[in-house]
């Protein structure tokens, strides 16, 4: 705890913020649902020290996407978006409708980023991994265009 409130006091002596991620029960132990991270990140109880919503691993760990965004709203720093299976947004199951409505209604004004792969066994292999640059830009482009559309269909 005294390691993370050291980095949340020299964060905000710089202007900068840091974004606690869950990450699903597969790949850590440590913190797999935002209720957790949004513990760790009240009891550091630094304003520079708050929760990043990841839908995928949320996918696999929450039981609503919009229940468990509410929950943690005031310290929702920033989102991933990806999709339940880790692919573009609109590859999967994700209710992605559910998740910017909710967002809108908070008011959140944070950043939104596409963080996908394809599909691979390992996921931490697929950093070291350099001949998909045509599939990932495909993937981009399709998952832009999915989340603009579903962007106009909740205003």
């Amino acid at each position: 705890m005294q390691n993370l409130r050291t980095a949340g006091e020299y964060a905000a002596s710089q202007g900068v913020n840091i974004a606690l991620e869950a990450i699903n029960r597969y790949e850590t132990f440590f913190v797999n649902r935002l209720d957790e991270a949004y513990a760790l990140a009240n009891d550091v109880g630094l304003p520079s020290v708050g929760v990043m919503a990841d839908l995928f691993h949320m996918s696999i760990e929450e039981a609503s996407l919009p229940e468990s965004i509410c929950a943690v709203s005031d310290r929702l720093m920033h989102v991933h978006i990806a999709d339940s299976n880790r692919e573009p947004a609109g590859y999967g199951h994700t209710d992605f409708s559910a998740v910017l409505r909710t967002l809108k209604r908070l008011g959140y004004s944070g950043s939104l980023t596409m963080e996908f792969m394809y599909r691979v066994a390992d996921p931490y292999s697929a950093g070291g991994i350099h001949t998909k640059t045509e599939l990932m830009d495909r993937y981009a482009e399709q998952a832009i265009s999915f989340i603009r559309a579903v962007e106009h269909s909740v205003e």
